[in-house]
């Protein structure tokens, strides 16, 4: 029988006397498939049946639940395959507010469907769950459907910014309803069962303020910024750093700017000698598609402008700002190729008579540092230091990491060749194919090596795990093969192959993750390098990844997937 919220009755909606005590050894009972356990939850309405739960309940539900790892089958069921016989746990919050928002709660709309409020016979018990369409069949990468649909095979909690309300158990009868509507088409399911939480969402802050995801005032707690946590990470990676005398290769927020402070002011006169140029860069290029290299005569001027400047510290204000290209797509003709690169070149001599000449320290800079100076970065090395492509490529790469895109190799290779004429060197080709066959001569050099997350650790595809000589090149003496033959050579390098591991959302690496984390260490005891790799890069040897950083540095697992994430370059 349904309940009705009146002053007069309030005994049906108001919450036990006393505690319950908590449910049997939730939530295995929240997974069990019998019902008879639910018992223990008495209810506060009989049709459709919806039981209570206290705060403290949930809180052991949530605890438990949340640290119990999931079957094997759920997965895939996510992404497009068969049912699983799982009871899972989804909680909603009833009014749709912006604040008194439980960890992990949805709302109503996210699994309902409401239907057309104008049909007269759409009411509560026609209410029925959103009907997802697998459009795309299996898709591992399908993650817009999940909540929907994990809310049909879950037990459902409904709570309130109140307590138990009308407006809650509104709410919870049509989850109830779309429970049973669902199973009427899929009798094969478990039965789950509806909750409500009869206390108000304040006892949550007073008493589990770690399951509050957004409090009653709207401030949101405990939440994970994913996003400037990378951020975070990408600047702390790719900082300045010297590549070549008074050479640096930096971020955005590697350069210099005013702090606003009063240069007559003692107090932030002393502040400033610290905070705003610590480098004390006389010249920031940045490296962007755009760009605009200086001319001849705009560099000649500047350089009459800089040696006016007191060797002591520059001000902020006199510090050069120029630009720089940062890849070869827009070289559509010869000509224009030309232009570009002879202008690259005088721009990278300007750089080298700066900095060794008159010791003025240059910031070559782009927004994520690493993607869009790597062409300069290396056409600088190649000019001033008199060194081949490949060379250039392993002296920055002992340095600090970058990338390079596939279609700005054939760019690096035309530049090398314009520099050994520019400085009247012979070239041999043959000599350098057979000394870097990696970069001239196998088909699987993509532009870039594989991601260097640790100094002895590196992440990649399977390219890169095929390209031997390159891995040689590199130092890396073990390779772990992730679903995917890299047939190397047992002689040259020592190989895990985990086979028959497809990318599929089914096989799993639970099974492989000791035997995986116990080989890439001792790869480390041994003093050697390791390539960790599967067919991308990126999902099932990043999984690895991820498990290795968790137990050799002790990081959490969302601080070792922003760790390796950030390290894996593009």
């Amino acid at each position: 029988m349904a309940a009705a919220v009146e002053q007069q009755q309030p005994s049906r909606l108001t919450p036990p006397l006393s505690p319950l005590s908590p449910p049997p050894s939730s939530p295995a009972t929240i997974r069990s498939p019998s019902p008879i356990e639910f018992d223990a939850f008495p209810l506060v309405n009989e049709n459709p049946p919806i039981r209570a739960l206290t705060a403290s309940q949930y809180y052991l539900i949530h605890e438990t639940y949340y640290t119990t790892p999931l079957p094997n089958d759920l997965f895939p069921w996510l992404h497009g395959i068969d049912v699983p016989r799982h009871r899972g746990l989804t909680v909603v919050q009833a009014e749709e507010l912006l604040r008194s928002q439980l960890v992990g709660s949805v709302m109503p709309t996210d699994i309902l469907d409401y239907g057309d409020p104008e049909d007269p016979d759409n009411n509560y018990s026609a209410r029925s769950f959103l009907k997802i369409m697998d459009t795309e069949g299996i898709n591992l990468r399908n993650f817009k459907i999940q909540v929907a649909k994990y809310a049909t095979i879950s037990d459902i909690i409904v709570y309130g910014e109140n307590g138990l309300n009308e407006n809650v158990l509104n709410i919870a009868k049509q989850m109830a309803w779309a429970q049973q509507n669902f199973r009427e088409e899929n009798p094969n399911i478990l039965e789950y069962e509806v909750f409500v939480i009869v206390e108000p969402f304040s006892l949550f802050e007073e008493e589990y303020p770690e399951l509050v995801a957004v409090d009653s005032q709207g401030i949101i707690h405990n939440k994970i910024d994913f996003s400037e946590q990378e951020r975070e990470e990408m600047r702390i990676l790719t900082s300045a750093s010297e590549i070549s005398t008074n050479v640096w290769l930096g971020n955005t927020q590697d350069v210099p700017i005013s702090n606003g402070l009063d240069p007559l002011n003692p107090a932030d006169s002393a502040i400033s000698l610290i905070d705003d140029n610590p480098h004390q860069f006389y010249v920031c290029i940045e490296s962007h598609d755009v760009a605009e290299i200086p001319d001849k005569d705009t560099l000649c001027f500047i350089t009459e402008q800089l040696a006016q400047i007191p060797q002591s510290r520059i001000p902020i204000d006199d510090i050069v700002h120029l630009d720089c290209i940062s890849t070869g797509l827009g070289f559509n003709t010869p000509d224009v190729f030309d232009f570009a690169i002879t202008r690259l070149l005088d721009l990278c001599e300007f750089i080298s008579d700066q900095t060794n000449n008159f010791g003025h320290k240059i910031l070559i800079y782009c927004t994520d540092g690493y993607t869009e100076t790597s062409l300069f970065a290396l056409t600088y090395l190649m000019l001033h230091e008199n060194l081949s492509l490949p060379q250039a490529y392993l002296k920055l790469q002992k340095i600090r990491s970058f990338f390079v895109y596939p279609h700005d190799v054939d760019t690096l290779t035309r530049i090398e060749k314009c520099i050994f004429e520019r400085k009247g060197i012979s070239e041999d080709e043959t000599s350098r194919q057979e000394e870097f066959p990696w970069f001239y001569s196998n088909v699987f050099f993509e532009g870039s090596f594989p991601s260097r997350i640790l100094p002895f650790l590196y992440l990649g595809n399977l390219n890169h795990a095929c390209n031997a000589s390159m891995l040689k090149s590199l130092g890396i003496t073990h390779v772990l093969s992730v679903g995917e033959d890299s047939r190397l050579d047992n002689k040259d390098f020592e190989v895990q192959y985990l086979n028959n591991l497809f990318d599929d959302g089914i096989d799993s690496l639970w099974n492989h993750l000791d035997s995986c984390v116990n080989f890439i260490e001792r790869a480390r005891i041994l003093n050697g390098k390791i390539l960790i790799h599967c067919r991308v890069g990126v999902s099932r040897s990043a999984t690895i990844t991820i498990a290795y950083i968790m137990r050799h540095l002790g990081y959490s697992l969302i601080s070792s997937y922003l760790f390796v994430r950030a390290r894996r370059l593009n």
